[in-house]
């Protein structure tokens, strides 16, 4: 039994890390003109649970981009 689930972990890449997917997400939108450029980090997404964890951040991602759209919309004011 031990060597069947040796050979089983050997063969699946037991020691490889996790596969991913990366997905950039913008955290910051200071323009150029009011401060740092904005920024991307990358969150990492396993790829054997994509639906679930998407789903899961919907939310959150739509939080994210009223925000962004009420940022650009103040960015905007502040213009000439």
């Amino acid at each position: 039994m031990r060597v069947i689930l040796l050979i089983t972990l050997l063969l699946t890449g037991c020691t490889t890390a996790p596969k991913v997917i990366e997905v950039p997400v913008p955290v910051s939108c200071n323009p150029p003109e009011l401060g740092p450029t904005p920024t991307d980090t990358r969150l990492l997404i396993p790829k054997d649970k994509p639906a679930e964890i998407i789903r899961a951040g919907a939310a959150d991602l739509q939080a994210w981009r009223a925000d962004a759209l009420a940022c650009r919309a103040v960015v905007q004011g502040l213009k000439p």
